[in-house]
């Protein structure tokens, strides 16, 4: 999987965040719980020194949402994680700050990320897990071609940070 991701898409770009990025926006996204929801302790809290330490840490891509006139200032976060090049599938999350939510920027970043491994690679799923109760992430999910799946209690302990089953469902996305 490629570790250098930039898309421009409309008006937005979808590129590798940095710990060099404008983090301000970032960390005030990470007090929101229904960003936090699913992560671990670590990555929920917003100290930019140890947001930084985590991007740097972090097992996967992860990829900031950027206005174009802003290409430093991340509103979002996009992670591409527990990548399995064996059965050629990955796990992806998404988060939007809450001021830029119903814009239509979630639904063109997934796209973007989308397109962009049905063209680059031969993945054949994308999988992801939401909280039952986000209801309009789920809604986007099957805007964009997910579908719902059940999976098991261990599938959970083995990929999730923080896994809490009731409270999840997952998609997944086959080309």
């Amino acid at each position: 999987m490629s570790n250098n991701i930039y898309l421009k898409i409309d008006e937005i770009i979808v590129k590798n965040i940095s710990e060099n990025n404008n983090l301000e926006i970032y960390a005030e996204m990470m007090k929101d719980t229904k960003v936090t929801n699913s992560l671990s302790k670590d990555h929920s809290k917003n100290d930019l020194n140890l947001l930084r330490l985590n991007i740097i840490k972090y097992k996967g891509s992860l990829l900031g949402i950027y206005k174009i006139e802003d290409k430093n200032t991340p509103f979002g976060t996009i992670g591409i994680s527990n990548i399995d090049y064996q059965n050629l599938n990955f796990n992806i999350g998404i988060s939007i700050h809450a001021s830029y939510r119903s814009c239509g920027y979630a639904y063109k970043a997934i796209k973007g990320i989308i397109n962009y491994f049905q063209i680059k690679t031969n993945f054949k799923l994308i999988w992801l897990c939401v909280n039952e109760d986000n209801i309009a992430a789920i809604q986007l999910y099957y805007k964009l071609g997910f579908m719902s799946q059940e999976i098991s209690k261990e599938f959970f302990k083995k990929k999730m940070y923080n896994p809490k089953k009731e409270k999840f469902m997952t998609f997944s996305f086959k080309r």
